[in-house]
Order: C-alpha cells, then structure tokens, then sequence
C-alpha cells in the first residue's frame, strides 16, 4: 500500500491559533485582574464603610458623654456664691435699704424714693390705752421703720409692714379702699428664694389717669412681713405711663430678704 505523505499545517494557520491563544489568554487575565480589583475595591470600601461607622459610634459615644456631663452640671443647684453673682448681676447700679430693726432689706433703682412713717401716722390700739400707753410710747418703741413706703417715679408705690404691725394694728401700710369698680388679679412672686401668690384688683373709673385706672397686689410672707404694691393715684400720668414701670416695681418687690 501507497503511504500518502502527511500534510504540515500552513503558517498562516498557525499564526491565527497563536493569536486566539493569546486573545483568549489576554481576556481570561483581563477578567481575572478586573475581578481582582473589584475585589480589592470592595474590600476597600467595607473597610471604609467600617471606618466611617467606627467614627460615627465614638462621636455618639463622645456626644453622649458630653451630653452626660452637661445634664450633670445643669442638674447641680447653684451656689450661694453664684445666686450672689446672678442677684448683683440683675440689681448692678440699684441702692439698698436697709431694716435692721426689722432684719429685711431691699434695693431700688435712683428713682425711687424711700420714706419711714411718721409720728403723726401712729396710733394706740384700745388695750394699749387701756394701759396707758401713748403714741410716744408706740412710735419709741416701734420707729418709722415699721412702715416703709417706696415712691417710683410718682406712678408706682410699695408699703413694707412689719410683723408687729399685722392688721396695721400701728400704722396705716397700705390701701384702704377703692371708689370704683374693680377686677380680681393675682401674679405670682419669687421672694427671698420662696414663691408667693400676690392678690389683688384693679380698678377701672371714668377716664385713664391713675386716680380712676390703677391697681393694687399684696403678698404676705411667712413670717407676716406684708408687702403692697401698685400704682400711685395721680391726675396726669396714665394706666399705660405706670405700665412702663411696672417691671422695675416688681424687681423692687422680688429684691426683699432677710438679714
């Protein structure tokens, strides 16, 4: 039998399955490497994704500590030393009277004006008459001190009354009466550290001026110190004048304590 010889392949074969070889090779290690540094970002973003979450845990750590430390802090009452400091603060440029016969003192403003009673405003209850007594008598045991009477700038008005003269058993420390129809008022006041509830009224007549438009509050402090404030009666300052005032008067009032 005739052997037929075998036939080399062509060059031109050769070439083109090198080349798919090598295409083939390129796109595998193209895929690999692609592969890989996805992987590789993605790990890289996890590991900052924990970071950022790392971060964001210790600042809400940090955030609540301080929030922690600054509830503490708000929560602690104040120091005497620092009501001192926030009551000079508020009352920086106002005077002080003192009442040391009485143990209170209070400041006020370069507008006020402070008066002590006079002899002539004392009187003798019927038992002290009945033992003698006179108004010397009284008025030396008592002094002008038992009613103090504070006049801002001719709209506003406020009577301190002692203890000794509850039911102005003494002195007259207050109002008396109105002439006009009135209407029940209350507000309540922070006095030497306690709250009180001040009553009162105010009364309406015909026209704005204080004689006809004002208004009266008293509070009683627990040791039967009566205090008693409002507007003045006058015949040219109006309700709205004294309302402008009206703040000041309470800071007067508030600004009581005891010594």
């Amino acid at each position: 039998m005739e052997e037929k010889p075998t036939k080399k392949p062509k060059k031109k074969n050769l070439v083109i399955i090198i080349s798919a070889i090598v295409v083939t090779a390129t796109i595998i290690g193209g895929s690999v490497y692609l592969w890989q540094k996805s992987l590789k970002q993605k790990r890289g973003l996890e590991q900052k994704l924990e970071d950022l979450e790392n971060q964001d845990s210790n600042i809400q750590e940090e955030n609540a500590s301080k929030d922690e430390i600054f509830e503490e802090e708000s929560s602690k009452p104040e120091t005497e030393d620092e009501k001192d400091e926030t009551k000079n603060n508020k009352y920086e440029g106002w005077l002080t009277y003192k009442n040391e016969k009485y143990g209170y003192q209070i400041k006020y403003p370069s507008g006020a004006e402070i008066t002590e009673a006079q002899r002539n405003a004392f009187s003798v209850t019927p038992e002290e008459l009945a033992e003698g007594t006179t108004i010397d008598d009284v008025y030396a045991k008592y002094s002008g001190k038992l009613c103090i009477a504070i006049n801002y700038k001719d709209m506003g008005y406020i009577n301190i009354s002692a203890p000794e003269n509850k039911d102005f058993a003494h002195v007259i420390c207050g109002r008396t009466g109105v002439a006009y129809p009135t209407t029940s008022k209350s507000e309540t006041l922070t006095i030497d550290g306690k709250k009180y509830t001040a009553k009162g009224y105010e009364e309406k007549g015909p026209g704005e001026t204080l004689n006809y438009h004002n208004e009266t509050l008293a509070v009683t402090l627990d040791n039967e110190t009566r205090m008693e404030y409002g507007a003045a009666p006058d015949e040219t300052k109006t309700f709205t004048d004294y309302l402008t005032i009206r703040k000041d008067l309470l800071k007067i009032v508030e600004s009581f304590e005891r010594i």
